[in-house]
C-alpha cells in the first residue's frame, strides 16, 4: 500500500492499496516519485515500473522484466570494496530502484541498481491506451549511472548520486559534466538523498550493506546510524 500523510494536519489523508495484479511474487517497492495525478513506482525486487492513478487508485504495471528495469547477469554491487552477497551467497542483483523525474515532471529517468539509467516522456508513461511494445518505442538511453545508493535531481535539472564503491557524492550537471563533490568511508551505502531547497543536501547512511542477511545472520553496521548534511551554494531547489 502506498499512504499519502498530510503533515501539516498530521494525519494520514488516503491510502492505496496495491491490487494484487501490480503485485508478483518477489515483488519490492522502492521508490517513489509524483507528478500531478500520477505517481511512479519502481519494482525493484521482479523489475517493473508502477504508474498510479492519485484519483481513482489504479495502477498500471509496466515494463515487466524487460531490459531496461532489470539487471544484468555480470553485474555486480561493491562496497568499499567487497561485492555485496544475498543470503544465497551469490551476488545480490537489485531490478529497478533508481528513479527521478525531470524538473518539470515531463520526463522520468529509471534504471537497475547498478545503472544504466534510461528516460521516457511522462505523458507516454501515462496512456494508458499504449501496451508495453509500444511504450518501448519511446524509451532512450540517458545516463551511466554506477550502482548507487540513491538519487536527488535539482530544480536545474542536475542530479545528486551516492555511488556505493568509494563513499562518495556525485553531480551530474544538466550538460552531462560530472563532479565530484565530497568522499568519505564514513558515507557507507549512503540512501535517499534529499535536497532541501536551501542549498543543503542530506544524506542518511543506513548502511543497507551491514544488514545480518548478507552476513550470514550477524550484522556489520557501526551504530549509531548517521545522518550528514552537505552545503551546496550551487544546488538550486529540488525538482
Amino acid at each position: 500500500k502506498i499512504v499519502r500523510i498530510d503533515p501539516r494536519e498530521d494525519r494520514v489523508r488516503r491510502i492505496y492499496r496495491l491490487p494484487e495484479v501490480a503485485i508478483h511474487a518477489h515483488t519490492y517497492i522502492d521508490d517513489i516519485r509524483i507528478h500531478g495525478h500520477r505517481a511512479y513506482l519502481t519494482d525493484a525486487g521482479e523489475g517493473a515500473l508502477l504508474v498510479l492513478d492519485l484519483d481513482d487508485g489504479r495502477v498500471r504495471r509496466r515494463f515487466d522484466g524487460m531490459a531496461w528495469v532489470r539487471s544484468k547477469p555480470g553485474d555486480r554491487i561493491i562496497v568499499q570494496g567487497q561485492v555485496l552477497n544475498g543470503a544465497d551467497g551469490r551476488p545480490l542483483h537489485v531490478q529497478v530502484d533508481p528513479l527521478e523525474l525531470s524538473p518539470d515532471g515531463r520526463k522520468l529517468y529509471f534504471g537497475p541498481l547498478t545503472g544504466p539509467l534510461s528516460q521516457i516522456e511522462t505523458r507516454w508513461l501515462d496512456d494508458d491506451r499504449l501496451d508495453d511494445a509500444a511504450l518501448a518505442q519511446h524509451v532512450r538511453p540517458w545516463f551511466a549511472l554506477p550502482p548507487s545508493g540513491g538519487t536527488a535531481m535539482a530544480a536545474d535539472g542536475s542530479l545528486y548520486y551516492t555511488p556505493l564503491a568509494d563513499g562518495s557524492l556525485m553531480r551530474r550537471a544538466p550538460d552531462g559534466r560530472l563532479s565530484m563533490l565530497v568522499r568519505d568511508r564514513r558515507l557507507r551505502w549512503a540512501d535517499a538523498p534529499f535536497l532541501d531547497g536551501h542549498g543543503h543536501i542530506y544524506l542518511p547512511v543506513p548502511q543497507l550493506d551491514g544488514a545480518a542477511v548478507f552476513h550470514h545472520g550477524h550484522a556489520t553496521v557501526h551504530w549509531p546510524i548517521e545522518l550528514y548534511r552537505l552545503d551546496l551554494p550551487d544546488a538550486g531547489h529540488p525538482g
